[in-house]
């Protein structure tokens, strides 16, 4: 179902086109040089696709996968060099999400502009969105991209003790939170079966979704041929029986099968870069059940 259209769309073709045409290159060059990444997104998109690694429609959607990241971040810092001067045109689809008046927890996969998406809604409608965002390496890509993530509307916390704490704080006021959940960085998840294969993903937003028995909204991010589409899949909840571990097992399974969906919609805009199912993940940390339990 096609919900409302939000942004302004800057149309310059003799500087959007060349600007592109750079920035795909300057993507292009990230997925020949950095051979550590281009390795795990090609192992991600193995699983996705159901095709080798080294394979030709795998290497492919990799290489579109690193210009699309290269475009996200470009169009990020014009956000923030233009002080939200522009902002792109913004599709929604979906049922309308209400993000104020009650808690509701926003999940979403590292899918098309996940980033600049959420950078526009939160300037162009005036909200504020708490999203945990964890580390990234090395440390200068990590402080580079939260300061271009870092944009009026979004407040950015670790999943740490005191960034998980916030997020409790933030639901308790009715401010919307968001998390990735398409990866699970710290180790600490819970096993579930993702396209095919056994691997580990966060279960602390469904801890707290039944804690604090709010919904769980999955929203997707698409790149458009004008502009971004984001799409809003069925609103999770989870149970409240007297088996916990079973509700968030089931609840945990049903969020799988919705982010399925939408990476197969389009896998090359799938912008993970480490890997999603490997072995030897070492002894999970405990700090987000303990908090979200």
């Amino acid at each position: 179902m096609r919900g409302d259209r939000f942004g302004r769309a800057l149309r310059l073709p003799l500087l959007e086109r060349p600007a592109c045409w750079v920035v795909d290159r300057i993507g292009e060059a990230a997925y020949l040089l950095w051979r550590s990444r281009r390795a795990d997104l090609c192992a991600n998109l193995a699983h996705v696709l159901g095709l080798p690694a080294d394979s030709r429609a795998v290497r492919s959607a990799a290489r579109r996968a690193f210009q699309a990241s290269a475009r996200n971040i470009a169009a990020l810092l014009v956000l923030r060099l233009t002080g939200g001067r522009w902002r792109p045109v913004v599709e929604m689809e979906g049922a309308p999400v209400a993000l104020s008046g009650s808690p509701v927890i926003l999940v979403s996969a590292h899918l098309g502009p996940f980033d600049v998406a959420a950078a526009t809604l939160a300037s162009t409608r005036r909200l504020r969105l708490v999203s945990v965002a964890a580390p990234m390496r090395p440390w200068w890509i990590d402080r580079s991209m939260r300061w271009l993530r870092g944009v009026s509307g979004i407040e950015l916390v670790p999943p740490t003790a005191a960034g998980l704490l916030r997020v409790r704080r933030a639901l308790q006021t009715g401010t919307p939170v968001v998390f990735l959940v398409d990866r699970d960085p710290a180790g600490n998840g819970q096993l579930v079966s993702f396209f095919g294969a056994r691997t580990t993903l966060p279960d602390g937003p469904l801890r707290l979704a039944r804690r604090l028995n709010c919904p769980i909204v999955p929203v997707f991010c698409y790149r458009a041929e004008h502009g971004y589409r984001v799409r809003s899949g069925e609103p999770l909840r989870v149970a409240r029986t007297a088996n916990r571990q079973q509700d968030i097992t089931v609840a945990l399974e049903a969020l799988a099968r919705q982010l399925e969906c939408a990476i197969r919609e389009a896998p090359d805009q799938w912008l993970v870069f480490s890997p999603v199912w490997r072995r030897g993940r070492g002894r999970p940390r405990p700090v987000s059940r303990r908090l979200f339990a």
